[in-house]
């Protein structure tokens, strides 16, 4: 995506928060680009009954393999 490209260029740190699956898909094709994809992870809050969440932390391999097989991984 251009946001991911431009933080790249400027060498800036791109914190987001999101649910939307458009978003998410938007931002894969980016991690074909191996500088790019080193620097990538994908970190998901799994609640727990009573307890503190979980986070599950995703390598950009991961997170673009399962846009591209259309899978659901926000939880």
């Amino acid at each position: 995506s251009a946001l991911v490209k431009l933080c790249d260029e400027e060498q800036v740190q791109l914190v987001a928060s999101t649910h939307s699956a458009e978003f998410l898909k938007a931002v894969a094709p980016s991690l074909e680009d191996k500088a790019i994809a080193y620097q990538f992870q994908l970190m998901r809050l799994e609640k727990k009954e009573g307890k503190q969440p979980d986070i599950k932390r995703f390598p950009a391999s991961l997170y673009h393999d399962a846009m591209r097989a259309e899978m659901e991984i926000r939880g």
